[in-house]
């Protein structure tokens, strides 16, 4: 994965960002998938890191308003996500400005 160091170091900056947003945000990068496709329940966030559910839905509804993940279709039951490629990347770099260009930029 190719992770912009700008962007963590601005996200790690940001006052408006508590603890839980920041866990949640490293749990989703732990799955990344090719093309930063995200797919986890939230009941799977909310038992590995020992939150409350409610929390967990609160923390990535915080990094979407931010545009850090994007919201995707429904699987299933489960919500899926893509990480911001302005964020970092995982895929085949042929598909990033692609990617790129499609994004919304990162709320600053």
């Amino acid at each position: 994965m190719q992770v912009n160091q700008q962007f963590l170091e601005e996200f790690a900056s940001r006052k408006d960002v508590t603890g839980e947003v920041l866990r949640v945000f490293l749990y989703l990068n732990a799955r990344l998938d090719f093309e930063n496709i995200i797919q986890v329940p939230q009941t799977e966030i909310a038992e590995r890191l020992g939150l409350q559910p409610q929390n967990v839905h609160r923390s990535i509804k915080r990094l979407e308003e931010l545009g850090i993940i994007i919201r995707g279709p429904k699987v299933g039951r489960s919500s899926s996500w893509r990480l911001n490629p302005q964020a970092g990347w995982k895929g085949k770099i042929v598909h990033l400005r692609e990617a790129q260009r499609q994004q919304l930029e990162i709320v600053k």
